[in-house]
């Protein structure tokens, strides 16, 4: 089995392309691609003893000692301790753990506005070096110069030296098997994989399997490596993003026969989809019915559901209680197989079109 890791190259992905040397205007100091982790002045031997401390109390103890040490500011909590040397542990153990946990291999997985770069590590972690201090902290200042004046703060708060005070030093590891792809012509689950916070608010975190598990076939593709079928409902619609998930509810509502205001949200609090039935007669999309003139209220969520929010309903592809209010992945594909959903099926069919037999698959799930 395979891991993956989503990798984001300095803060806000704003070093993604310098570090992995596809920089039009400034190549890395190293001329190769490279991948960096920040975390402070800490330097990587410091964090490599500490990240394989067992002992908590004493790894905590310890990061905060080096914290004080270098003047970092101090972490406020125990829990924001652990998920920072989390990911620290994640990208130092990325060349051995294929290794350890008998996986055939570790990749990265980096994506910026316009490609999706996936490569392995090459290296064990180690400092930028003294020698590239200077060289590393000019070409930061030089792509201040070619990047819009809004990403500048980022580039420059990843530099070494501030006012001549070190602010950070890059962890750096060569890597290997280096792939670049254009954003469009990889699948929509895995072009829009910044929508996930979980990823994205950390450096170094695993594309867990069972929260992802479309996104992984949508890497395997990509690859030109054999994808997986769904062996359930969960598993296929998992292979649309969460803008695909939106509008198939949205395609659904409006094939059913009532007017959806818009294919997403991100204007109404906890809400997504407003559902109008303009008409004079009630109109049912399964078993939900609207009485003439009536409106109900929807919210698509891909994350976890700890309570229903305002909506009248929630789409949860991977509910597994029983609540009226919650739609789950075997409804919404009972809903696609219907006689009046016939464009919704096709709208779905053309979405997964890089999946294998996707159409045969449909047909023979069960709700």
């Amino acid at each position: 089995m395979e891991k993956f890791l989503y990798l984001k190259l300095g803060f806000g992905n704003c070093l993604a392309k310098y570090w992995l040397n596809c920089e039009e205007n400034v190549k890395n100091v190293f001329n190769k691609p490279v991948v960096a982790i920040y975390f402070g002045p800490i330097k990587a031997e410091e964090y490599r003893k500490l990240v394989y401390e067992e002992d908590k109390k004493t790894k905590n103890e310890e990061y905060r000692k080096l914290c004080k040490q270098y003047d970092m500011k101090m972490p406020e909590s125990e829990r924001e301790i652990g998920l920072r040397l989390n990911q620290i542990k994640e990208f130092f153990e990325a060349r051995k753990s294929a290794e350890r946990e008998g996986t055939q291999r570790t990749r990265f997985v980096t994506i910026t506005h316009d490609k999706v770069y996936i490569y392995e590590p090459g290296s064990d972690v180690n400092d930028v070096g003294d020698k590239f201090f200077h060289k590393y902290d000019s070409d930061l200042d030089e792509l201040s110069k070619w990047h819009p004046k809004r990403l500048c703060g980022s580039i420059n708060a990843a530099k070494i030296k501030n006012s001549g005070r070190i602010q950070h030093i890059p962890k750096i590891m060569y890597v290997k098997n280096f792939k670049e792809y254009d954003i469009e012509n990889v699948p929509h689950v895995l072009a829009t994989l910044p929508c996930n916070q979980y990823l994205t608010q950390g450096t170094c975190r695993e594309i867990d399997i069972k929260r992802n598990w479309g996104v992984i076939q949508a890497i395997k593709k990509t690859l030109e490596e054999s994808v997986e079928k769904p062996e359930n409902t969960q598993q296929l619609l998992s292979l649309l993003s969460w803008h695909e998930l939106e509008t198939l509810v949205f395609l659904i509502l409006k094939n059913a026969g009532v007017h959806p205001s818009a294919w997403r949200g991100g204007t109404l609090p906890n809400i997504d989809i407003v559902a109008t039935n303009f008409e004079n007669q009630k109109v049912s999309v399964g078993e939900i019915v609207f009485e003439a003139k009536e409106k109900k209220t929807f919210q698509v969520k891909r994350g976890g559901m700890k309570k229903l929010d305002n909506a009248h309903y929630t789409v949860k592809i991977d509910f597994k209680g029983k609540n009226d209010k919650v739609l789950t992945a075997g409804w919404l594909l009972k809903r696609i197989k219907e006689k009046e959903q016939k464009d919704t099926k096709e709208w779905l069919l053309n979405s997964l079109n890089w999946v294998p037999d996707i159409e045969s698959i449909i047909d023979k799930l069960q709700e």
